[in-house]
């Protein structure tokens, strides 16, 4: 018998912050894992609070077609489409 094993996905967060005189800079990096499985669209959501201003790219060979914040439900969610389907790191 053959069986279909569940997809999973893995998620690390990375936290950079630079502290200037009159300011302090964040950058954060989100590298996801797609395991038993490929994905084409991944959907995760920030924090109340983060700003619009959110850049989102893959790491190759990963392309990220497009990407939209849905504020429809609840707190936002970004929706990312990759360009093929992944499977593996990404970020």
């Amino acid at each position: 018998m053959v069986e279909r094993t569940t997809a999973s996905l893995a998620a690390e967060i990375y936290s950079f912050f630079t502290l200037e005189t009159d300011s302090l800079k964040a950058f954060y990096e989100l590298h996801y894992q797609v395991r038993d499985a490929r994905a084409r669209e991944i959907v995760f959501s920030l924090p109340e609070g983060t700003p619009k201003e959110v850049t989102i790219t893959g790491i190759a060979p990963t392309v990220v077609k497009g990407n939209h914040d849905d504020c429809r439900r609840g707190p936002p969610r970004w929706v990312v489409q990759l360009a093929e389907r992944q499977r593996g790191m990404s970020a």
